[in-house]
Formats: C-alpha cells, sequence, structure tokens
C-alpha cells in the first residue's frame, strides 16, 4: 500500500512571490488527484504543526530567497536533515517559518519520516504586489512535476 500524501502550499497570496505555494496547492487541487490531500498554510508555525501529518509523506512546497534564478525550483528532502533557514526565514512574511516548524515537529515527534521541501527562487516579497511571471512559471513547471510523479 502506497503512502499516503500531503502537500502544502506556504505563503502569503497578497505579497508578491511569497504566494509560490499558494499558486502551486490551487494548481494542484484542479488536477485529479484523489489520493492526495492538498493543503494551504500561511506559514506560521503553529498553522503548519496543525496540518502537518503524523505519518504519509509530507510534501511542502514555498517561496525561498532568489540564490540564482528568480523561478528555479529546489528539492531538499528535510527528513532527517534540517531545512536551511537562511534561504527561507530570511524573506519569510511570516515571521518563525518553515524551518522552524518542521523542526518543531521533529522534536515533538509528529514529523512524518518523509518530508521533502521544494522552495521556489522568488525575487519580490511586497505586499500587494503580483505573482512574478517567473515565479509562476517555475511554479507551473513544479506542478507538472508533481502530478507526474505522483
Amino acid at each position: 500500500m502506497k503512502a499516503k500524501t500531503t502537500i502544502i502550499g506556504i505563503g502569503n497570496a497578497n505579497c508578491g512571490d511569497d504566494a509560490a505555494g499558494c499558486f502551486v496547492a490551487e494548481a494542484l487541487r484542479e488536477r485529479d488527484l484523489p489520493t492526495v490531500q492538498i493543503l494551504s498554510a500561511s506559514g506560521e508555525v503553529a498553522d503548519l504543526l496543525e496540518k502537518f501529518p503524523s505519518a504519509g509523506v509530507l510534501i511542502l512546497v514555498d517561496a525561498m530567497a532568489e540564490v540564482t534564478e528568480c523561478g528555479r525550483i529546489h528539492r531538499m528532502d528535510t527528513s532527517a536533515d534540517a531545512l536551511p533557514t537562511e534561504a527561507f526565514s530570511r524573506y519569510s512574511t511570516h515571521g518563525m517559518g518553515l524551518p522552524e516548524a518542521i523542526e518543531m515537529a521533529r522534536a515533538l515527534g509528529r514529523l512524518p519520516s518523509t518530508v521533502i521541501v521544494y522552495g521556489i527562487e522568488g525575487r519580490n516579497f511586497q505586499p500587494g504586489d503580483p505573482l512574478s511571471p517567473e515565479v509562476e512559471q517555475g511554479g507551473a513547471r513544479l506542478v507538472d512535476q508533481l502530478v507526474e510523479a505522483l
């Protein structure tokens, strides 16, 4: 039996590229994935912890700081290793964020055995700004990759 998969798109839909995770979650809801639970989260630690499953496969999608190219997708397996905080927290619009939520869930014994994080490099995180075309294109590529993998 295949492990249940939960996908959580993280971000603020009203803060430019911080909406990357929201965009991916919404696009995935439009696909036929009946065995996948698709959620959205603000990125606040309590909100994330409430939505993390205790078993199965957890896939998290969030915007991250631009490292090399806006819209580029990074895949990180955080099942055993911590997520690099500098890539996610520095530009986070939600204070303590994804890296802290993962480590808190790990410390509480509430982290599934498989946790994959997809970060989409963003450039603009200003309130009221739209999602940049590069992040939208990266998000669309990630949606296709996830649908094919699932």
